[in-house]
C-alpha cells in the first residue's frame, strides 16, 4: 500500500490499517449520507493507538490486494500475532469513531436541501441558488397566468367602454347640429321680426345636448381609469416578479450547518487487518 513503481524488490513494513464506513442519519431535517474514516497506523503499538495522528484518505485502488512480485516482509511485532490483539483493536476503533466522529452537514429546509461533509459550501450554495430559481419561475408562472386573466378582463372593459365614448360622441356631434340650427332659426326670425316659435324646443335641444356632453364626459373618464388600471397591472407585475426572484435569493442563502454523530449501528468496519506499506 501502495503497489510500488519503482525498480527493484521492495521492502513492505506492516503496519495497521482500518478503514470505516459511517452513515449519517436524521429524519428532522432529512439527511442521508455517508463517509469513510481510514487509519494507516505505522507506528502500531501494543495498547492505545493514536489512529487521529495516522489518517489518510483512500482513493479507489490505493489498497491493493496483491504484493508486488519479489516483494520483501518485515518481521511482525509479536502482538500483532494474537487474534485477541486484533479484536480488541477493531473494538477500540469503532469505539474511536463513536466518540470522536462528526460530520458536518448543510441543510436548507425552505428549499429541502441537504449535503453531506463530501460537498463544499460553494457547491452547496450553488445548488441552492439553482433549486431557489426554479422556485422562483414556477411562481413566477403562476404570476403571468394571473396577470394575462386579469388583461383580458381589463381589455375586455377597455374595449366596451370605448364603444360608449364612440357612441356618445356621435350623440353629441349630432345634439350639437341640431341645437345649432334651431337657435341659428330662432336669431334669423328675430332678426325678420317674425313671431318667434320653438324657443321651448331649442332649450329642449340645447338641454339634451349638454346632457350627452355629461355622459360622454364620465364615460371618457371611466376609459382612461380603465387604462391606468392596465398600466399599473403591467409595471407591477415586473415589481411582483423581482420580489419573487429577491425572496427566494435570500432563501438559497438562508442554510443551517449541523454536526451529526454516528451510532454505532451505523459504523460499518470495511478493511481491518495489515497494511503492508514500502
Amino acid at each position: 500500500l501502495p503497489a510500488s513503481q519503482a525498480a527493484g524488490s521492495p521492502n513492505l513494513k506492516p503496519a495497521l490499517l482500518a478503514v470505516a464506513e459511517i452513515r449519517y442519519l436524521s429524519r428532522s431535517p432529512l439527511v442521508n449520507t455517508s463517509r469513510k474514516v481510514a487509519a494507516l497506523v505505522e507506528e502500531t503499538r501494543e495498547t492505545g493507538q493514536k489512529w487521529e495522528d495516522w489518517l489518510f484518505h483512500p482513493v479507489e485502488g490505493a489498497i491493493q490486494t496483491q504484493a508486488p512480485v519479489k516483494a520483501g516482509y518485515a518481521k511482525l511485532p509479536d502482538f500483532m500475532n494474537q487474534a485477541s490483539w486484533w479484536s480488541q483493536q477493531e473494538k477500540e476503533f469503532e469505539q474511536w469513531i463513536y466518540e470522536t466522529d462528526t460530520a458536518s452537514v448543510r441543510v436548507n429546509k425552505a428549499l429541502g436541501i441537504s449535503t453531506g461533509p463530501d460537498v463544499s459550501e460553494q457547491e452547496f450554495l450553488k445548488k441552492c441558488q439553482a433549486a431557489a430559481e426554479e422556485k422562483a419561475q414556477a411562481e413566477i408562472k403562476k404570476l403571468e397566468s394571473s396577470q394575462r386573466s386579469k388583461e383580458t378582463t381589463l381589455k375586455n372593459k377597455i374595449n366596451q367602454q370605448q364603444l360608449r365614448v364612440d357612441k356618445y360622441e356621435k350623440e353629441l356631434a349630432s345634439r350639437g347640429i341640431d341645437t345649432a340650427l334651431k337657435v341659428g332659426e330662432s336669431l334669423l326670425k328675430l332678426a325678420t321680426k317674425r313671431k318667434l316659435s320653438g324657443i321651448s324646443t331649442s332649450a329642449t335641444k340645447v338641454r339634451m345636448a349638454s346632457e350627452s356632453k355629461g355622459r360622454l364626459d364620465e364615460a371618457k373618464r371611466i376609459l382612461e381609469a380603465y387604462q391606468e388600471d392596465l398600466q399599473n397591472l403591467q409595471a407591477n407585475l415586473e415589481i411582483e416578479k423581482q420580489a419573487v426572484r429577491d425572496q427566494w435569493q435570500a432563501q438559497a442563502e438562508n442554510f443551517d450547518e449541523l454536526h451529526l454523530t454516528p451510532t454505532k449501528q451505523n459504523i460499518r468496519i470495511t478493511h481491518f487487518g495489515i497494511g503492508w506499506k514500502e
